[in-house]
């Protein structure tokens, strides 16, 4: 990874905005600039220089390559200097409340984030080995005859066994559960003539993935219509991501075409994703940017969502 040249963009952000520093807690934003990824530090960046904070108990520092020192108490105070950007979306209120008896403070966490956009060649990598490593996984998966909880066991062993972590906690929703957007998996045991979804993400290198796929057991063809209409409506959305294009257009088409049929949208069209499993996408999408499609219906009987990430280009590229 090219630290040195996203701590480069990073600096002409700062000095667009007149900061004397910026104070990173956010631990995906602290990786993204050091490749220290352990949770409990702090890192300060300055125009010419930045330092790495870290807990009393860390022991990994030798492969360190940016400045670095254990956090004493007051010792963040000397490296502070002017005026001092912060994460609002990160730092403690307690943290803010005594950082700003020291400087004045200005909320930064957009401008911190703002690199993290546009994924490099690296990074794109990464997160494909994670979305092949969740396609594997699903296709190997024997559903019927399993709880919902057994079966969301056996995807992160499955995981493990491929050499990824765990980006969330895995969804299987069966049956009438498939209804719930966000469902924590039960005892229910998944039989034939199910509606199975199946929401997974496979952490490679840092990177999160995030793919859903919904099956159907048996022949069902009320499930399989449905299934069949919101691959359809993802086909729709995916003609149209392309660098310029509106977040919030994208949005209203997923919205219009959804209403359109007599359904509801019930959540985003899809998120931005690298580090963090969300991450914000801002106005406008541009070449580069990873991010999710993933349309939703959720009728009383069961529910369906289907989601792939895909790279930002002049075509999109499902990763």
């Amino acid at each position: 990874m090219d630290f040195h040249r996203r701590v480069k963009k990073l600096r002409r952000l700062m000095a667009g905005r007149r900061l004397g520093a910026l104070l990173i807690t956010d631990n995906n934003d602290i990786a993204y600039y050091t490749g220290y990824g352990e949770e409990g530090a702090m890192l300060v960046m300055k125009p010419y220089d930045c330092v790495l904070l870290l807990p009393p108990l860390n022991n990994f520092t030798a492969r360190l390559k940016v400045p670095h020192e254990f956090l004493k108490k007051g010792g963040l105070k000397k490296h502070l200097h002017g005026t001092v950007g912060y994460d609002e979306s990160n730092l403690t209120v307690e943290q803010f409340l005594r950082l700003k008896k020291l400087h004045p403070l200005v909320p930064a966490a957009q401008l911190i984030k703002k690199p993290r956009e546009i994924k490099d060649e690296a990074e794109v990598q990464l997160i494909h080995h994670g979305c092949e490593t969740n396609k594997k996984i699903v296709h190997a998966l024997e559903l019927a005859g399993k709880t919902e909880q057994g079966i969301a066991r056996e995807i992160h062993l499955l995981q493990i066994e491929q050499g990824a972590g765990q980006a969330f906690e895995t969804i299987v929703a069966s049956g009438r559960n498939s209804s719930f957007i966000h469902y924590t998996p039960g005892t229910r045991m998944v039989k034939k003539g199910d509606i199975v979804v199946l929401d997974l993400g496979a952490k490679v290198g840092g990177y999160c993935s995030d793919n859903t796929r919904t099956v159907v057991l048996g022949e069902s063809q009320k499930s399989r219509k449905l299934v069949a209409f919101v691959e359809q409506v993802q086909l729709q959305l995916l003609d149209q991501i392309r660098p310029g294009a509106s977040v919030s257009g994208l949005q209203e088409l997923y919205e219009k075409i959804l209403k359109k049929h007599g359904y509801r949208a019930r959540h985003l069209f899809g998120h931005g994703i690298g580090l963090g499993v969300h991450e914000p996408l801002g106005g406008t999408l541009r070449e580069g940017m990873v991010i999710t499609v993933e349309p939703g219906i959720y009728l009383p009987w069961g529910g369906c969502r289907v989601e792939d990430v895909v790279l930002v280009g002049k075509k999109p590229r499902i990763l």
